[in-house]
């Protein structure tokens, strides 16, 4: 069995094997080095090698003596994200079948393509679906970074940038709430304490699954709450409490870090529950949290994360012996399609499950 282990920012991602009857994970064996990108596709291939899709667009290739020290071979893509020729967008789940074809979900174009067993950077796939466009939680396209600032900019500069996960529109205003001011700029730093290097796990309590809006809330709500620092694209919410409060960061794609100075007038609370400073704004695009069952203020030890959505909306297997079929999870309806044999650009799937407590 395999596995992928990541940082809480889905960075540093290092593929491990877990040998037949292991009992723990001190058995298992890694297969790659860490890699930068994220790992949004998964699957083995015959001879225990393996292929991994990632976030920059590419479908590395590991053999089946990969180790540690394995950065992979780039099978497909290497060409840029986009719709051009050779090319493909944010690439969802991957499969492969007996033969050797590989599906991968474009999940930025909304198309499954299908790759024939000798293929390369070069190969032009065949289109065996049509999908809703999906790209990975937290990910926008062609959002605006607030302010126009880009990770790293000083407050007040603009570069008229963007950055992928930002909030965009009426929500956007929410980063610099009058309570609330940017780090450094606030967009692609992490908070720190005394220092850029002054970061331990004691220095504040994690909220899962959680938006912007949400994140301010509850460090409204906490009363020790110093700051927040929040990955848009995972929903990780760190609400500082060190007694020394924030006084640095470090740069740091994705995140945001905001300082928190309470206004005079706190904001009323309710008990157990989130209270928004300005209801209507907070919760323009997102589920109310005194709504949502996902989100909590997660223990100490051991730290651990709560159940959430995956990174990547679709999933997709081959159906053995049918000579194509495949079927693709939708893990945002909560439904199971089923794609023919001859499934084209045109073929309308037929759905076999739905309204399934759990798909992932």
């Amino acid at each position: 069995m395999f596995a992928a282990l990541t940082s809480m920012e889905h960075q540093n991602v290092v593929i491990v094997e877990f040998p037949s009857g292991a009992l723990s994970a001190a058995e298992a064996v890694q297969r790659s080095a860490p890699m930068s990108a994220k790992v949004y596709g998964f699957a083995t291939l015959p001879n225990n090698g393996f292929l991994v899709a990632t976030s920059d667009c590419e479908v590395l290739e590991f053999t089946p003596e990969s180790n540690q020290y394995s950065a992979g071979v780039v099978q497909l893509g290497g060409n840029g994200c986009g719709n051009g020729k050779f090319q493909f967008g944010t690439p969802g789940g991957i499969a492969v079948d007996l033969e050797g074809n590989l599906l991968l979900v474009d999940s930025q174009a909304g198309t499954v393509l299908e790759y024939p067993p000798t293929r390369d950077s070069r190969t032009e796939p065949k289109v065996r679906g049509k999908i809703e466009p999906s790209l990975p939680r937290g990910q926008s396209q062609g959002e605006s970074v607030p302010g126009g600032l880009q990770p790293g900019t000083p407050s007040g500069q603009s570069s008229g940038g963007t950055q992928p996960g930002m909030p965009s529109g009426k929500s956007s205003g929410l980063l610099a709430a009058g309570d609330f001011k940017p780090v450094d700029g606030g967009i692609g730093r992490a908070c720190r304490g005394a220092s850029a290097n002054d970061s331990d796990e004691g220095y504040y309590e994690l909220l899962s699954q959680a938006t912007l809006p949400e994140c301010q809330a509850a460090c409204r709500n906490m009363g020790s709450c110093k700051g927040i620092d929040i990955t848009m694209q995972t929903g990780y919410c760190q609400l500082w409490t060190r007694p020394g409060g924030i006084s640095a960061s470090f740069p740091s794609s994705g995140h945001v870090c905001l300082l928190y100075t309470p206004a005079e007038s706190s904001p009323s609370t309710t008990a157990g529950r989130f209270a928004p400073e300005n209801p209507v704004e907070s919760t323009v695009g997102v589920t109310p949290p005194e709504n949502r069952s996902d989100v909590g203020l997660l223990p100490r030890s051991p730290r651990r994360l709560q159940p959430s959505m995956p990174l990547v909306r679709y999933h997709v297997e081959y159906l053995p012996r049918t000579g194509g079929s495949f079927l693709l999870a939708d893990t945002q309806k909560i439904e199971v399609l089923k794609f023919p044999n001859s499934s084209d650009n045109g073929t309308k799937a037929s759905i076999i499950a739905s309204d399934v407590k759990y798909l992932w």
